[in-house]
């Protein structure tokens, strides 16, 4: 029988005796000892191969499921929000005019100017009652007294041009409208963006005729 082989520095190598043809004595039974490397690391390289396998799902599901972002943009004249106007874009004249046109009905006219750099389009005028006593009857385009020219929405006003808005209204409850204020609000179209501006007519009706009126 041959003697067993010097002891072997690694830990993790095993090594046998080779046992001489027809010999008596058995061949001598050596203690395996498992691969500790190999046991060690098979378990943990597939533990970390589910792991990111389950970790890769997740994150594709998630983004999978994830709404998009959704950007909202204005893309039209009617989508637009509506912004302050310059203080100086729109604005009345000096030129007004009144007319008693029932007992208890009056037309007052106001000359809207545009003075700034670009065409504008009404969308409304509307006639805005701070002090009550007042209720509108019809806005359109034309002086007072006069048979209307048009409907105020979609009337252009071209840079330093005007137009003329009249507004019936009647008169409640009142026998002289005399201290009531007039103003309008006016809502139009400038550069592709909506605007809205609130003009000044009558500061009040005191100058206006009106039958019920003593002066």
């Amino acid at each position: 029988m041959k003697h067993p082989l010097p002891p072997n520095d690694d830990p993790d190598q095993v090594r046998f005796t080779d046992v001489a043809p027809g010999a008596d004595e058995p061949a001598e039974e050596l203690p395996t000892r498992p691969a500790r490397r190999i046991a060690v690391s098979v378990p943990w390289l597939l533990a970390a191969i589910l792991a990111a396998g389950v970790t890769g799902f997740f994150i594709g599901d998630r983004q999978r499921r994830s709404p998009e972002p959704v950007v909202t943009t204005s893309t039209s004249p009617s989508d637009a929000t509506t912004t302050a106007a310059p203080s100086t874009e729109l604005s009345t004249t000096d030129n007004k005019c009144s007319a008693q046109v029932l007992a208890h009905q009056l037309q007052l006219g106001v000359e809207i100017q545009n003075r700034g750099n670009t065409d504008l389009q009404l969308r409304s005028v509307t006639p805005v009652f701070p002090l009550h006593g007042l209720q509108a009857v019809i806005t359109q385009r034309g002086i007072c007294g006069q048979p209307p020219t048009g409907e105020v929405a979609g009337a252009a006003i071209k840079p330093g041009r005007s137009v003329w808005i009249t507004t019936t209204v009647k008169v409640l409850g009142l026998a002289c409208p005399a201290p009531l204020p007039v103003e309008f609000d006016v809502a139009y179209t400038s550069a592709g963006r909506q605007r809205r501006q609130q003009l000044t007519g009558f500061g009040d009706l005191g100058n206006v005729p009106y039958s019920g009126c003593r002066h």
